[in-house]
Order: C-alpha cells, then structure tokens, then sequence
C-alpha cells in the first residue's frame, strides 16, 4: 500500500501501474483467494487497459479458474461509470464455497484523457482517430459541452453524470485553461467513482471475510505506449457484514484544488489528501430544527416496530464506528465522509425510506438541500413512486456536498441524544 501512496498522481507507464497493484494485493495478509473488476469507458483506446488489468493483475492473482473468462467482471459504459448495486454482483460472482477462508476483491475504475504531440508541445484531451484529431474521452468533452439534444433526449448516462459532477464542479472545470481541463475533469470523475465503490461496499458488505482494494485513475492514451495517472485507492475490511476503512489516499474531487503539470512528457499533480496522524477535529453539536416540515417527518417514524428500531440502531453504530476509526485523521476524515454518509443514506432509504428523510431534516440539511424537495418529499412520502424520484435526486447531491458540510451532516445524524 505504500507504494500505491507513492505514485498517487505521477503518471506512469500502464504496465508499471498494474504491476504495482498486483504487488499490493498480494501483499495483503490471510488473503486465500482473489476477485477482480475492471471499470472503462467503453472507448476503443481503454483495449490496453482492459488487456494489460487481465495480463499482470487478475491471472496472477487467479490462477485458479478452468475458464479464463472467470478472472475479471467487467463493466464499461460511456465515462466508465461503476453502475449503482454493481458490487454486489461482484461479491456475488467472486464468492467461493464455505470455508476457503477471507478473499480480496481487487477493483480498478479508469477514467481516460488522449494526448497528441505537436512539435514540441502535448495537447491534453485529443487522440488521432484514422487521420484526424478526436476527443478523448468523448462523453466527459459532452458533459463539459452538452450539446442541445441532452435538453430534449433523455440521455441517462449524461444526467447521471452532471447530477454527480454538480454545477459548481462543473462551472470551475469549464472555467479552466484548455491545457489541463480535461486531466481535471478525467481526475474529478475517477476520484467520485472510486467514492462511489467505497460507498457501496459500506452500505451492503459482504458477508464473508473480505478485503477490498480499490484503486482508480486516468489512462493516458496516445500513439506511443499508454500511460497512467493513478489518482487514489482505498482499502476496506469487511467480516460478519459490517465493513471498516482500513487506509487510503486520494487527490482531490475540488477541481480548482489541483495542480497539475502537462508541461512535461509525464503528467504531474498535487492535491492529495491521506491517512496520516495529525491533531483530532473536533466534533460539532448537533442540533435539530423546529420546523414543521421536520415534526412531520419525525412523526412518520413513530409506527416503527421493535425489530424496525434494531436494525435502525445497528446501521447507525456501524456508521459510528466508520466516523470514529477515521475521525482522528483530519485528511482521511475529508476523504471519506462523503461515501459514509452517502452509505449511510442509502441503507436507511432501503431499509425505511423515512429514515433517510429524516436524517436530512435536522439542521444541517435543511441548510444543505432544496426545500423544495423536502416539502415534495413530506407530501408525497418516500415511499411512494414520486417520493423515491425525489430521493434519487437528493442521493446525487450528496456526492456534491464539500467535506465539511458531509461531516455536519454525519455529526447531526449519529449524535447519540438523537
């Protein structure tokens, strides 16, 4: 792991990259079988990706299998999207019979970014395709330039994506120099799907001893040899179906918080946040609203029966515990708080719908999310069709919350007195 610590933003050749997985994997303690999952665009130019992730990460690492189509579950879709509810396909496909012991699930998502040389100088964000200049990746150049029909034509993976992106991220990407917007925009979204892994694997884990290593990035294509920019990866224990961060480290989601460096052969960033031991952060006192809108919600909950309450308190201490294993870390508690609270909120919209409305209805996220579909929600109820829709947008807001508003939102929901 402290070798994927190392390279974390300094582009590196493909094959060096994946080698550098497999020697993290593998030296993972008590691991007695192996699962893998690789997430691309669906890009022709991901075929080295796709290729060299089977070569020196997943037949190493499963040499176990009679079929050689067994070793890797793989997902790609326009952006390199991992679908929601994907890792429990993945648990499912890797899951050995009873008593072979803890396995490790090696999950790698790579967003990607062309380069071209002209004379002396390297374009960011164009491939040549059969003579002529091309974008790459294509769907990030439409989400950054959306063109008139994603206005009349529902495209469902373009809506998932600006839903995610949020406008803010996405007003300071379009603001950026021509020379790094597309590494920027290519970084944002690895990091929020790695994000997007961790969530899942927080809010449904498996139920059998499992590791899962998560590592994401930027392929860099080109004429000459790929190239790769890991951007982050996180190491998550799961036993007995409750799941813990053990470490990880990531750049940035805030697009104007990177530095980046095209100037050379090699890309370059700064803009890291780590598990590191530096002074405690503080806890905030929560406090809850007396709005209206609030008592309804609060008083949906109140038919909940015994066995109801249980699971409740058990989804709630497990999100304890993930706060507190990481909370005296101020970098791993901002790289992380977003993905708890997200895991979070989707058990307990699974669970009891009008658990999650609750939850967004103390102080914090009043602040935090659109009265407007609060009160929809109030009035609709969650678990209607209306009120889901309602809440699948306000899922995607979450991954647009800055850290700090995240860690607001977490205090005010596991605070003990409420």
């Amino acid at each position: 792991m402290d070798e994927l610590r190392r390279i974390i933003g300094r582009e590196m050749p493909l094959d060096q990259f994946h080698l550098a997985v497999r020697r993290a994997a593998a030296q993972v303690p008590g691991i007695s079988a192996y699962g893998a999952c690789l997430v691309t665009c669906s890009d022709e130019r991901l075929g080295l990706v796709r290729s060299g992730f089977d070569r020196d990460v997943a037949t190493p690492l499963i040499s176990d299998v009679t079929n050689a189509r067994d070793r890797v579950f793989s997902v790609s879709n326009l952006c390199g999207r991992l679908e929601p509810a994907s890792f429990a396909l993945i648990d499912d496909h890797f899951t050995r019979p009873a008593g072979r012991g803890a396995r490790l699930l090696v999950i790698e998502v790579a967003s990607h970014v062309g380069r071209i040389k002209k004379d002396s100088a390297y374009i960011l964000g164009q491939v040549e395709r059969f003579g002529r200049q091309s974008p790459c990746c294509g769907a990030l150049t439409t989400l950054l330039n959306p063109p008139e029909a994603t206005r009349t034509v529902r495209h469902p993976w373009f809506e998932q994506l600006n839903a995610f992106f949020g406008p803010v991220r996405l007003k300071t990407l379009r603001a950026m120099d021509a020379s790094t917007r597309m590494v920027a925009a290519a970084i944002v979204h690895s990091a929020l799907q790695a994000e997007s892994a961790v969530a899942e694997v927080l809010q449904s884990p498996p139920a059998t001893p499992t590791d899962v290593l998560l590592v994401a990035g930027v392929a860099v294509n080109q004429q000459w040899a790929d190239g790769f920019l890991p951007v982050g990866y996180h190491h998550v224990r799961a036993d007995a179906g409750a799941a813990r961060i053990v470490a990880g480290f990531s750049l940035r989601t805030t697009p104007e918080a990177l530095g980046i460096d095209t100037s050379g052969p090699r890309i370059v960033v700064e803009g890291g946040q780590t598990m590191e031991g530096v002074p405690q952060v503080r806890r905030r006192e929560p406090e809850t609203s007396e709005a209206p809108v609030v008592e309804q919600a609060l008083a949906a909950l109140e038919g909940l029966g015994p066995g109801q309450r249980e699971a409740l308190e058990q989804r709630l201490d497990a999100a304890r515990d993930q706060v507190e294993s990481i909370r005296h870390d101020p970098s791993a508690w901002r790289t992380y708080s977003r993905p708890i609270l997200r895991g979070l909120f989707r058990g307990l919209c699974v669970a009891e719908p009008e658990l999650g409305l609750a939850a967004l209805l103390y102080e914090g996220g009043e602040k935090l999310f659109s009265a407007h579909k609060l009160r929809q929600l109030v009035g609709h109820g969650p678990s209607t069709a209306d009120g889901r829709r309602v809440l699948h947008d306000i899922e995607a807001e979450l991954q647009q919350l800055n850290h700090e508003d995240a860690q607001q939102v977490l205090d005010l929901l596991l605070a003990k007195k409420h």
